[in-house]
């Protein structure tokens, strides 16, 4: 079943586990223990396009890697380089196009595809790709975590 919810997505990118998507704000938050992978999922990608902090959703560890389109950050530098995109860009689009999570007990695994947009506030830019999205979640005390994020845009070849 796909929603449209006039924000140019569809499928329900505000949708939790069979839950029909509303405008309504998600109903658990990212750290609830019963929320699942995917629900925390779809909420990051809910987050960075409302330009909310994304920092939480990644576990405070040396051996977390969060590899983007322009650059790779480890362990404490994921925190504070989340900290400054959420600070310096704006006006993200983020369609999720064929999310694919499986849930491995204590830790999940998942890929998508994701077209990606957002304006570069100190240099004046607007960035757009279509991405490829891969990494893995572990469970804690705390609800679902990030622990690896890797974000990748094909270039041209020569």
């Amino acid at each position: 079943m796909e929603f449209d919810l006039g924000f140019g997505f569809a499928d329900g990118d505000r949708k939790l586990a069979g839950h029909a998507a509303t405008d309504a704000p998600f109903p658990l938050a990212p750290d609830s223990p019963v929320m699942n992978a995917e629900g925390v999922i779809r909420e990051y990608y809910r987050s960075l396009r409302a330009g909310e902090p994304i920092h939480p959703f990644f576990l405070a560890e040396e051996s977390t890697v969060k590899v983007g389109v322009f650059s790779a950050v480890y362990g404490e530098a994921v925190a504070d380089s989340l900290r400054a995109q959420t600070e310096t860009t704006g006006e993200w689009v983020v369609e999720s196009q064929a999310l694919s999570v499986t849930d491995r007990g204590p830790f999940a695994t998942f890929a998508d595809e994701v077209r990606l947009a957002w304006t570069d506030h100190e240099a004046d830019v607007r960035h757009r790709f279509e991405t490829r999205w891969t990494g893995t979640l572990v469970r804690t005390e705390d609800g679902w975590r990030f622990v690896s994020m890797h974000v990748s845009a094909p270039r041209d070849r020569e």
